[in-house]
């Protein structure tokens, strides 16, 4: 994963990545259990007023199952990411 995103006549390089638990938008008023915010910088010089682009990503863990997405980023310790579950 190069973290670059670009069009025809702008270029973008991935700077940081971080995460809303719980999310910080909602759809239809309902909020996810994880937001994910690809910020990016502006790396070519044709974007004008355009210097950043952030991408979020919304999605709810599942309990007992592995995120292939969250493992694809090679993060250190994805249980930061997940609601404490409860105690049985």
């Amino acid at each position: 994963m190069d973290g670059l995103v670009e069009n025809k006549t702008l270029k973008f390089e991935l700077v940081n990545i971080h995460f809303h638990t719980p999310s910080e938008h909602s759809f239809d008023g309902k909020k996810r259990q994880i937001e994910g915010h690809f910020v990016h910088r502006l790396a070519s010089s044709m974007g004008g007023d355009l210097t950043m682009l952030v991408i979020g990503v919304m999605f709810n863990s599942t309990t007992g199952r592995e995120s292939s997405f969250l493992k694809s980023l090679k993060l250190k310790d994805l249980s930061v990411l997940l609601p404490p579950q409860p105690m049985t």
